[in-house]
């Protein structure tokens, strides 16, 4: 199998590899099968990675899932969109994740910003992010990972596991059949026996012994609850937050927002599917203005952070985009990994699809 290294700039294009090391800065753009890949410079990957071994010294930037038995890292790993599965996840540096993160064991001695963390044994041991290859200060910022971060404590929204000790954790929900905590928030804590606490520790609410079966009864109960009638709850403080959320979930994932969602679509007239594009758009009261309408070409879009597709009336200004991009009037972004069609000028770094453009192009330099 092949060995790459990249010490200046360069692409991967995918395969299988035995080796892959980024000294510099290098760009992954299709799916491939590693053993061990190490990251001392920046790393971008938009291809799905199945490795034995990943080592990030450096800063990586991954928007697809994961596959790999042990990963380790000491500076900077942001993941957007992108699930990852191991048997060991070892962090001393600083990680963000829009996803799930699962694994046998995970060890974060850092700091993290994360959706869901599952597994057997976790452990987290908050530290505050130093050194170079580790963004911090005011860098912190949601909008570029995706999630609120901080350099104070560890956020976690959701995490489930047989094990869990934790120092400097801030959490939503916490189910686990052991817990040990110091100096931690938790909104709701399931576990199957009293956790210990040391210090510092607020614990909204606890439930002890919960019964898994009985738990998931209550939310199959919950699916037929309109999504109108869980906002008026909440609204009226009949439930919390928490429950609300849960709610909601059920509702969505037995599909009783659809009604809804259809007469909100019929309501508004909107003329797309329901697709998984960014739709930027105005509404002069509650007519759609179209391309071209009076008042349109005033419409200015600035986003930031990476979307899938992008569909804007106006001129767009923009992260990366994953798939296909169309603007009214000129576009401004980095990458774009699909089509371009472009009715002013458009500035941006690389494209991978076709472009139509009625204006200047202009290729930005730089990361």
């Amino acid at each position: 199998m092949r060995r790459e290294k990249i010490e200046g700039v360069g692409s991967i294009y995918g395969g299988e590899y035995e080796s892959i090391l980024v000294e510099g800065m290098g760009k992954l753009k299709g799916d491939a099968k590693v053993q061990t890949i190490n990251i001392d410079g920046t790393f971008k990957s938009k291809g799905r990675i199945i490795a034995e071994k990943i080592n990030i010294d450096g800063f990586a930037r991954i928007y697809r899932d994961i596959k790999v038995k042990h990963l380790t890292l000491e500076g900077t790993l942001k993941l957007r969109r992108a699930n990852v599965n191991a048997e060991l996840v070892h962090s001393d540096g600083f990680l963000t994740s829009t996803k799930e993160i699962s694994a046998d064991e995970i060890l974060i001695k850092g700091t993290c910003s994360v959706k869901k963390l599952t597994g057997d044994q976790i452990q987290i041991n908050h530290q505050a992010p130093s050194g170079k290859n580790v963004i911090h200060g005011n860098w912190l910022i949601a909008p570029y990972f995706g999630r609120k971060v901080s350099t104070n404590r560890c956020l976690v929204d959701v995490i489930e596991c047989t094990h869990l000790k934790a120092n400097g954790l801030n959490a939503k929900i916490v189910r686990a059949g052991s817990v040990r905590l110091e100096d931690c928030r938790i909104n709701r804590l399931y576990c199957d026996s009293e956790p210990k606490m040391l210090k510092n520790c607020k614990i909204k609410h606890i439930y002890y012994g919960v019964d898994k079966t009985e738990l998931r009864q209550k939310e199959k109960n919950m699916e037929n609850v309109t999504v109108k009638k869980i906002l008026d709850m909440y609204k009226n403080n009949v439930i919390n937050g928490d429950e609300a959320e849960l709610m909601l979930k059920a509702a969505i994932t037995s599909g009783s927002t659809q009604e809804l969602s259809s007469q909100a679509e019929q309501s508004m007239g909107l003329p797309w599917e329901d697709d998984d594009k960014l739709h930027f758009v105005a509404f002069l009261g509650r007519k759609l203005l179209k391309k071209g309408e009076a008042g349109e070409h005033k419409l200015e879009v600035s986003y930031d952070g990476p979307a899938k597709n992008v569909e804007c009336h106006g001129s767009l200004s923009c992260g990366d985009i994953m798939g296909n991009v169309s603007a009214g009037q000129s576009i401004e972004c980095r990458d774009i990994g699909g089509n371009v069609s472009c009715g002013g000028n458009l500035s941006c770094k690389d494209i991978d699809g076709n472009v139509k453009y009625s204006g200047e192009i202009s290729r930005k330099a730089g990361k």
